[in-house]
């Protein structure tokens, strides 16, 4: 998709599936040499080898999947998928009787208070998960970012249809304008094996990521890459809702630009926070 914002040039390709973004990708001389590769910092610093980042793309990586598992286990613990609002529903005890079903000779005969889901909408939640991030943020914040989103992701899936995209944009052309992608993960099932390398691994945006940027804006691949639409402010929620036609209820995670970010520090406590606010507006 092609848009246009300020009257700049805006370049955000849409990829159904990481399958197509692959394809896309190889068409890119200047990210098959893996530029990440000789920077300061090397593989280190890009997450693993350019050749690497395409395996674990084409493949999926679940190194970090034990630990997102963890965090819903932990979730589960502490309640957090619960509405908090009661409603009666027909079950096998409880404290008056339900006559309707009694005459059809159904088991649950009565009815019991009940928590209610958190959400009961069966319109899809799409999360955009911008992975773009600053040059100082090391594997392991970027692995506690993502597996705080994964967790998120999961525990949405409990209780709403959820669509989850990776994107990773930035301003090659170096004229507050943006250029990159936007790649859906699939969901339904939720593929586990590329979402946890998309989210968690530094490699998918330094290594294919940034390299797709430079590629879409036909420019050889440098150590300079500033955010889109300059640096991150305020404005750009509005500039990335505006490129990409988001709608009212899509929920945008910008760029890893700040280290003290919640998703970082307390992920349960993020997540805890972001569920009580779209419980409310939904409620």
């Amino acid at each position: 998709m092609v848009s246009l914002y300020n009257a700049k040039r805006d370049i955000i390709r849409h990829y159904n599936s990481p399958e197509e973004l692959l394809a896309a990708a190889k068409l890119a001389p200047e990210w098959v040499r893996a530029y990440a590769d000789q920077q300061s910092g090397g593989t280190a610093w890009a997450g693993c080898s350019g050749e690497e980042a395409v395996r674990r793309l084409t493949f999926g990586d679940k190194r970090h999947l034990p630990r997102a598992e963890a965090l819903i286990e932990k979730m589960k613990d502490e309640g957090i998928f619960s509405h908090g609002q009661k409603i009666w529903e027909s079950s096998v005890v409880g404290s008056f009787p339900c006559v309707p079903h009694a005459v059809m000779g159904l088991p649950d005969t009565m009815y019991k208070l009940c928590e209610t889901d958190l959400i009961s909408t069966t319109t899809p939640l799409r999360i955009y998960v911008n992975v773009t991030m600053s040059s100082m943020c090391t594997t392991e914040q970027v692995v506690n970012r993502g597996v705080a989103i994964l967790g998120l992701v999961m525990a949405m899936q409990q209780v709403r249809p959820t669509e989850l995209y990776a994107v990773c944009i930035s301003d090659p052309m170096t004229n507050k304008s943006c250029a990159g992608t936007c790649t859906r993960i699939e969901t339904t099932p939720l593929d586990l094996d590329r979402a946890t390398y998309m989210l968690c691994d530094p490699s998918f945006p330094r290594q294919i990521g940034y390299g797709m940027c430079f590629h879409l804006c036909n420019k050889a691949r440098s150590s300079y890459l500033p955010w889109a639409w300059g640096q991150p402010s305020p404005n750009e929620l509005d500039s990335i809702k505006d490129a990409m036609r988001f709608a009212e209820d899509d929920l945008y995670l910008p760029g890893m630009f700040g280290l003290n970010e919640k998703y970082v520090k307390d992920p349960v406590g993020w997540i805890k926070d972001y569920l009580e606010a779209h419980k409310n507006s939904n409620s």
